[in-house]
C-alpha cells in the first residue's frame, strides 16, 4: 500500500533493507572493465565501448556502459545483458546501466545531456559540441526532465517497505546532479550544502557510520523536501529568462502523467505552487502517489508528447487529461527540446527494431 507523499513513514523499523554497499576497491571496477572488453572485443556488431560517469564511490557506484553498435546488428539481446560474463560484472550493470546505440546517436550525445565519456574499447567516435547558447538551454531542459522524476522516484522508495540501499544511494547521487546545477544557476538560493555532505558520507563511509539506515531514511525525506523547494525556485529563474511564454495563464491543476506504476507527476495551478509538498500529500491516497509540479512546466512535457516516434506516443497515452498547450515555449528552448526527443526516439526505434529490451539513453520510463 502507498503512503501519501507528504505523510511519509517515520521510523526505519518499518522498513527492511537490502543490497548493502559492498566493501570493494577501484580494482574491482578495473577488473570488470577488462572482462567486458574481453567478452565483446571480438564481436563485429560492436564498434566501440564507452564508459560514462565516474566511479566516485566504490561499492555503491554502478558501472555505466555505452555499446556503440552497427546499424544492423545480428547480436541478440541475451548476448548483451552481461549475465554470461560473471556475477560481479552483472551486479554493476543490472539496474539498466548498459546503453545501446548507433554511432549517429552517440555523436549527438551532447544534445541530450552533459555526458562525460571515456573509451574503453574500439574506435574513437567524435561527439558534436553544441553552441554555448544551446548548452545553457539544454541544462534547463535537463532539470525539467530530471528533477520531478527524481523526486517521484525517491517518493516511490520511501513509500515501499523495502529499501534497496545501493540503488537509492545511486538515485540520491543523480538527484544531486540537478540540485548542484540549480545551485550554480541560483547561488543565492543555495540550501543544499548539508544534504550534499550527508549523501556523500553515506555513499563513501557507510560502514563507518552509526545507524546509517536511520540517516538514509531521513536523507531521502529531506531530499524530497529540498526537491520541491528547488522546483519552485527554478520555476522563478526560468520565468526571468523568458523561456516560457504566457506564464500568467490559469494553468489547470488536474493534468497528470504516470511515470511509474501508481506514481504520477501532477501539474498544479498557482494556488498550489506555494507548497508543492503539501499539495502532493493532499492529492495522494492509498492507491496513488503524486508529485506536484508547477503547472507552467506542463508545456515542456506536452511539447515532448507531440513529436513523432514511440516515446512521444507513449507520453500522449500517459497524460490525462490530454490538453493542448501550444506556443508556450520560446523558440530556442523548443528547438533543443524537439531535437532531444528526436535523438532519444531514434535510439528507441533502433532498440525495438533489433529486439533489445533495454538500453535507451533517455526517457526510458516511456518505452
Amino acid at each position: 500500500m502507498l503512503m501519501a507523499a507528504g505523510l511519509l513513514k517515520v521510523c526505519n523499523f518499518m522498513y527492511s533493507f537490502t543490497n548493502y554497499p559492498r566493501q570493494v576497491s577501484e580494482a574491482f571496477y578495473t577488473h570488470a572493465r577488462e572482462e567486458i572488453v574481453k567478452n565483446y572485443s571480438s564481436n563485429d556488431d560492436i564498434v566501440s565501448i564507452y564508459e560514462y560517469g565516474s566511479v566516485s564511490s566504490p561499492g555503491v557506484s554502478d558501472l555505466d556502459i555505452m555499446l556503440i553498435m552497427r546499424e544492423d546488428p545480428r547480436v541478440t539481446d541475451q548476448e548483451l545483458d552481461f549475465r554470461h560474463i560473471n556475477e560481479d560484472v552483472f551486479s554493476l550493470v543490472q539496474d539498466g546501466n548498459v546503453m545501446k546505440m548507433t554511432r549517429d546517436i552517440f555523436e549527438n550525445l551532447s544534445f541530450l545531456d552533459d555526458f562525460h565519456v571515456k573509451k574503453i574499447f574500439g574506435k574513437d567516435v567524435p561527439i558534436v559540441t553544441p553552441s554555448d547558447e544551446d548548452k545553457n538551454v539544454l541544462k534547463l531542459i535537463s532539470i525539467v526532465d530530471w528533477l520531478p522524476e527524481r523526486v517521484l522516484r525517491l517518493t516511490r522508495v520511501i513509500n515501499d517497505k523495502t529499501i534497496n540501499i545501493s540503488n537509492v544511494l545511486c538515485i540520491l547521487h543523480s538527484f544531486l546532479y540537478s540540485i548542484k546545477r540549480i545551485d550554480k544557476m541560483i547561488p543565492q538560493a543555495k540550501k543544499s550544502a548539508n544534504l550534499i555532505k550527508t549523501i556523500e558520507s553515506l555513499r563513501n563511509n557507510w560502514h563507518n557510520l552509526n545507524s546509517p539506515e536511520d540517516i538514509l531514511v531521513r536523507t531521502i525525506k529531506n531530499s524530497i523536501s529540498l526537491g520541491y523547494l528547488y522546483l519552485n525556485q527554478f520555476k522563478e529563474y526560468v520565468i526571468d529568462l523568458g523561456h516560457y511564454q504566457d506564464i500568467d495563464s490559469n494553468y489547470l491543476d488536474n493534468i497528470e502523467i504516470e511515470i511509474f506504476k501508481n506514481h504520477f507527476l501532477r501539474f498544479v495551478g498557482k494556488e498550489f505552487e506555494s507548497n508543492l509538498e503539501e499539495s502532493s500529500s493532499a492529492m495522494s491516497d492509498s492507491s496513488k502517489a503524486f508529485v506536484s509540479v508547477p503547472g507552467m512546466f506542463y508545456a515542456h512535457f506536452y511539447h515532448l508528447s507531440i513529436q513523432d516516434g514511440l516515446l512521444s506516443e507513449s507520453m500522449r497515452n500517459k497524460i490525462n487529461p490530454y490538453i493542448p498547450c501550444e506556443n508556450k515555449l520560446q523558440e530556442k528552448y523548443r528547438t533543443n527540446l524537439t531535437r532531444k526527443m528526436k535523438i532519444a526516439s531514434e535510439n528507441a526505434k533502433f532498440l525495438k527494431e533489433n529486439g533489445f529490451k533495454g538500453g535507451l539513453i533517455r526517457y526510458g520510463f516511456h518505452l
